[in-house]
């Protein structure tokens, strides 16, 4: 199982890579809002904002704030 951005419409996929050509194989899921919902969640629990750290020592900072209920 791969989970994938499309990098024409923005669109989070969760489905079968074939490995050797970096393509999908059978059906693909979209499954952006529920991706979106985790990150909520997981800065929700990290008091607002937590980091993604890279294996080339990169650091990527996100930050969710609630605007109207």
């Amino acid at each position: 199982m791969s989970i994938a951005v499309s990098p024409i419409t923005g669109t989070i996929y969760s489905g079968r890579v074939n490995p050797k050509t970096d393509m999908w194989v059978g059906k693909k899921t979209d499954v952006t809002s529920d991706f979106l919902r985790c990150v909520i969640e997981k800065a929700k629990f990290h008091g607002g904002c937590f980091e993604i750290r890279g294996s080339s020592g990169t650091v990527h900072v996100v930050t969710v704030v609630l605007e109207k209920e």
